[in-house]
């Protein structure tokens, strides 16, 4: 069963890893609970370090993004779906929240 575990695990972070796309999980006390290889880039990019597992997910928000962003954060925790466009004049941002239940 453990080796089952490790493998489907393995697989999982193979499929985010190969992704275009950032993505993380973040649980209900905003901290950071999974990250793929593009958002460890991005954040590293932005922030000056990649954000890691354990985090707080708001040292990693933009400030100007910080609200909206916490907003549409809480509506995910309620089970609702979001997409937000941004742009800053130099870099589109396209932020999708998807409420995940487990």
């Amino acid at each position: 069963t453990e080796t089952t575990l490790k493998e489907k695990d393995y697989m999982l972070q193979a499929i985010y890893d190969s992704t275009t796309e950032a993505c993380s999980f973040i649980d209900k006390n905003l901290k950071i609970r999974y990250n793929n290889k593009v958002a460890r880039e991005v954040t590293e990019k932005l922030f000056g370090k990649p954000a890691a597992v354990g985090d707080n997910v708001v040292n990693f928000i933009l400030p100007d993004y910080q609200d909206i962003m916490l907003d549409i954060y809480h509506d995910a925790l309620k089970g609702h779906s979001a997409t937000i466009e941004r742009s800053d004049g130099t870099n589109w941002w396209q932020l999708s929240f998807y409420p995940v239940k487990g």
